[in-house]
């Protein structure tokens, strides 16, 4: 693993991480120890080695890491303890062990840390026999991170654990990471007991005891005599050692007590105050289901002056709601003072900041107590101070009762027969009962108006269904008449050439009536000429060919009227269908018929350029109106026309689907739609054509012409080589036919 250089600098040495290390090893077992080291990209080998340095910025993040990845904010602490360990002073260890104390331990310490630890300067200002105090200073560039400061009291207390005896206790007087110019603890520990009159003891006794042995050398038990003397005085001297320790012990030990006596008080204190706040806590949610047991704004109000009397230890309680057309407070109620009922009933406070009390209530909306101290002041207004002497109270605190950001009136209490002061903590409970009084008044005010809405509830939907119908059926009108607009202009666009269309079979007619009057005088004249050669008995064989002739050209030319005729008559009556208002009721009829109507008024844009070819390959009756599918159709074929330039071809087909539906398909091998334009096809007023070509509404109004009739259109498009429209439309009788289905082909033009 490559180690980051910036992380390297003979700032501190490896040294100082051996108790961490060992801390994490023993914890955490080698795979924790490895793991946390890797995700500060440093390598535990690394740091094993006791030549090598780091930087203090590592160091410091080591610490911060360990934080972290053991999820306890003590861990450098617990792991500075670990500087008690043997294996954190190596071969030092037996030798402070043999000869040292904790005092002597902490000495050497400040003269050595400096050289393991460069930017930390280590001082200390007093050593006794069982406490010291020591002062120590980073120096500039090396930032004090509290992290370091907590390992070093760690380090410190751990000291005695190498000598067998419990961990000491530090207490930081100064911290350089919190703003002081350096830190500075105290340390006190406990020590092993010394051996020295033990040793001496032993040594006078050994004296002793060859001196009898000298002086009595007959003695038959001198030997042993001198032995137990030895012995006794080494007893005796360590006896001696046991009491100065405990002397010295007895001294810490009382401190101890001391310092835990002092916890001890404090931890009743707090527990009195958690107690009060649980007290407080319990009687918010009694006065929560109190409360909300009602949606009558006048009993929610009394039920929340009582409550706060009764159950948070208030002596009086008052109310007050926030007239926002007036911009006061007013409807003033109270609780707990009969003789302040018609005050409070008749007080009313401006809802605009005039006093630091009324912004930071009325204002910012926070909670606040109102002390004599303020009201004695230049910044309470008359009103606070008229208050203040009117009601005789001590002090208040007071809330805003606040939903949604908006304020809805004040709360406010006081103790003023009992004379217990309001603290901070009686403050948080009344901004807590004033949110949740603030909701039961939205709740009451809420439920006043859905009971208003509910009486007038019948009345307002009649009109409103009746607003509704109305509505409706004038859009269903502009609906229609849109549809009808749109249809008359596509016949606009289509009427000069429909009247030269019609003019054609009407000039058929014409000129063929023209010829039969002259046919019908040919054969009068004919068949006088054939009765005189009748009578006299001989037939002219010519006469009679030139006779037949004549009403054969006549039977032709019948013909030719006939058909100028029907043509005339069928695309009349396609467009007397096409441009008539529909009806409102829907009838039954073919889809073919409705394909017919359309190719038959538009016929003439596709002479001598394209083919059309209509496959049938089911017959299908459509329930709807014929006018308005013809029209879609009409759109559909029309935009199919316009986008073939010159020569080409369409192809109709109508065949079912697997749904029952039957499908109409469209497809032209024109120039396309661009990709950017197709996803607007169907929006209304867009079109790519030029100005005065088209309106913009024919694709949108041909989509809602299929949806009301239940179907569906799709539209896609290879540009370059043409657009395929598919329509899907329900089928309400439908005959499927057999083999190849009906085909009918129409070809206009060359393909």
């Amino acid at each position: 693993m490559t180690i980051d250089p910036s992380k390297i600098r003979n700032e501190v040495n490896c040294r100082a991480f051996n108790n961490i290390l060992i801390y994490l090893e023993e914890n955490f077992g080698e795979e924790g120890l490895r793991e946390l080291i890797g995700k500060t990209g440093m390598t535990v080998a690394y740091l094993r080695d006791q030549n090598n340095w780091v930087s203090w910025s590592f160091y410091c993040d080591l610490l911060e890491e360990l934080v972290t990845w053991t999820g306890d904010p003590g861990a450098p602490f617990k792991a500075g303890t670990y500087s008690g360990h043997k294996r954190a002073w190596g071969y030092l260890h037996y030798v402070f062990y043999a000869f040292g104390n904790v005092g002597r331990v902490l000495k050497k310490a400040s003269e050595i840390v400096p050289h393991f630890n460069r930017g930390a300067e280590w001082t200390l200002l007093d050593l006794q026999k069982n406490r010291a105090t020591i002062r120590i200073r980073m120096k500039e560039g090396y930032p004090a991170r509290r992290v370091c400061c907590e390992s070093r009291m760690g380090q410190a207390v751990g000291i005695p654990k190498a000598f067998g005896m419990p961990p000491g206790r530090a207490r930081e007087t100064q911290c350089q990471a919190r703003g002081g110019d350096a830190c500075v603890m105290e340390v006190a520990w406990l020590n092993r007991p010394q051996k020295l009159y033990g040793i001496a003891g032993a040594l006078l006794g050994a004296l002793a005891g060859m001196l009898f042995h000298v002086v009595t050398p007959d003695h038959p038990w001198n030997v042993f005599a001198a032995g137990l003397i030895a012995v006794t005085g080494y007893l005796a001297g360590r006896h001696l050692d046991y009491r100065r320790s405990e002397a010295g012990n007895a001294q810490i030990n009382a401190e101890q007590t001391a310092a835990l006596e002092e916890s001890v008080k404090i931890i009743e204190n707090k527990y009195d105050e958690l107690k009060r706040a649980n007290d407080g806590l319990f009687a918010l949610q009694e006065i929560s289901r109190a409360i909300t047991s009602t949606l009558q704004l006048d009993e929610v109000l009394q039920k929340v002056l009582q409550m706060a009397v009764e159950r948070l230890s208030f002596d009086r309680a008052v109310v007050m709601l926030v007239d926002e057309k007036e911009g006061v407070l007013r409807e003033g109620r109270i609780y707990g003072d009969e003789a302040l009922v018609d005050y409070v009933r008749k007080l009313q406070i401006c809802i605009s900041p005039r006093s630091p009390v009324a912004e930071a209530v009325l204002y910012r909306k926070r909670g606040q107590i109102v002390t004599q101290e303020y009201i004695a002041s230049d910044s309470a207004t008359p009103l606070e101070k008229q208050i203040f002497r009117i009601t005789q109270t001590p002090e208040y605190v007071v809330a805003p009762l606040v939903s949604r950001d908006r304020l809805l009136g004040i709360l406010a209490a006081d103790r003023a027969r009992s004379g217990l002061p309001i603290k901070e903590q009686d403050r948080d409970l009344m901004v807590s009962l004033a949110n949740q009084v603030a909701v039961a008044i939205e709740n009451a005010r809420s439920f006043l108006t859905i009971e208003d809405l509910n009486l007038n509830l019948e009345r307002k939907i009649t009109e409103r269904t009746r607003a509704l119908e109305t509505s409706l059926l004038e859009l269903t009108e502009a609906q229609e008449q849109l549809i009808h607009t749109e249809k008359m202009s596509s016949l606009g666009l289509l009427m000069s050439g429909l009247a030269h269309e019609i003019n054609n079979p009407i000039n058929f007619a014409h000129n063929g009536l023209q010829a039969m009057h002259q046919t019908l005088r040919r054969i009068q004249d004919l068949s006088r000429s054939t009765v005189k050669l009748s009578d006299g008995e001989t037939r002219d064989r010519a006469g009679k060919g030139e006779l037949e002739e004549a009403l054969s050209d006549s039977e032709r030319i019948m013909e030719i009227i006939q058909t100028g005729l029907n043509r005339t008559r069928d695309l009349v009556a396609s467009l007397k269908h096409f441009s008539r208002r529909e009806g409102r009721d829907r009838e039954y009829f073919t889809l073919e018929s409705s394909l017919q109507s359309a190719l038959t008024i538009l016929s003439h844009q596709m002479a001598d350029r394209i083919a059309v070819q209509m496959v049938i390959g089911v017959s299908a009756t459509i329930l709807g109106h014929p006018d308005q599918l013809s029209q879609a159709f009409l759109n559909l074929i029309h935009n199919a026309i316009q986008a073939i330039p010159e020569k080409g071809h369409i192809r109709i087909m109508v065949d079912p689907t697997d749904s029952g539906r039957v499908r109409v398909l469209i497809r032209d091998n024109g120039r396309g739609i661009a990709p950017a334009d197709l996803p607007r096809i169907f929006e209304p007023f867009f079109t790519t054509k030029k100005s005065g070509e088209g309106t913009g509404l024919g694709m949108s109004i041909c989509r809602r012409i299929i949806e009301n009739h239940g179907g569906t259109i799709q539209v896609s498009s290879r540009p370059g080589q043409g657009t395929d429209v598919t329509v899907q439309l329900p089928v309400c009788r439908e005959r499927q036919a057999r083999g190849e289905g009906v085909q009918r082909e129409k070809s206009i033009g060359a393909d």
